[in-house]
């Protein structure tokens, strides 16, 4: 097969970092990308061209690869990898007609940049630097988004289906159990609303139906405030 052949062009964006879990929203990698319109061509080898993009100081920051399609635009397709100064990799994964596809990973913490997420104490009482995975298919995040600590200790976990949240969200302590647990479905918070101590034993606990907190309302009596007349469930 004939090489890929190479190129250098100037340091692109940087992608998103995962968004702060005490206020879910889908995040920049699970925006669901537009469906294709007809089956996507087969790419020669020869067509792939490998894009090395460097700093200020000439130190390759990311390596990717392209075809040109028949409008003669670029299009990602194949490893895409970002790396430290150093050369060190920080993460990458795969395009596929220029979308992301497959397991995607990025580490996190000193020397590596860092996201607001990781200034959160639940992610402050684990080991950094900080490594997060999540699995795509055709552009969109399915299954578990992960975050593991250095010593590869899950911190959170967060399940999408077709880039929305759908499934339980999940926050850990240390010691493996779970810390705070959320339920989505099709996109919004549904199901139960959990705090949990080290130990397990349960602190708060709230319900959610299509997006909006179940609470309970109590009306007393304005003869007697200590007589309850009506009570019910909104």
């Amino acid at each position: 097969q004939p090489p890929a052949t190479s190129a250098t062009r100037s340091k692109p964006a940087t992608p998103a970092a995962p968004g702060t879990p005490a206020t879910p929203v889908v995040p920049a990698e699970g925006t669901p990308a537009p469906a294709a319109a007809a089956p996507q061509p087969v790419i020669a080898p020869d067509q792939i061209q490998t894009i090395r993009d460097r700093g200020p100081d000439g130190s390759l920051s990311v390596e990717s690869h392209i075809y040109k399609n028949a409008d003669g635009k670029d299009v990602l397709h194949g490893q895409w990898t970002m790396f430290r100064p150093d050369k060190t990799p920080i993460g990458g994964g795969s395009y596929a007609h220029g979308l992301r596809e497959g397991v995607w990973g990025r580490w996190f913490g000193a020397g590596y940049g860092a996201g607001a997420i990781f200034a959160d104490p639940g992610y402050q009482a684990f080991n950094g630097p900080y490594f997060s995975e999540a699995n795509f298919v055709g552009g969109q995040i399915n299954g578990f988004w992960t975050i593991f600590d250095s010593k590869k200790k899950k911190i959170s976990e967060w399940s999408f289906a077709n880039g929305v949240q759908n499934g339980p969200w999940l926050w850990y302590y240390p010691n493996g159990k779970v810390r705070h647990e959320a339920n989505y479905l099709a996109g919004l918070m549904h199901g139960p609303v959990v705090d949990y101590a080290p130990d397990g034993t349960v602190i708060e606990k709230t319900e959610y139906i299509n997006g909006c907190r179940k609470y309970n309302k109590v009306w007393y009596s304005p003869y007697d405030p200590s007589v309850k007349v009506v009570e019910g469930w909104y």
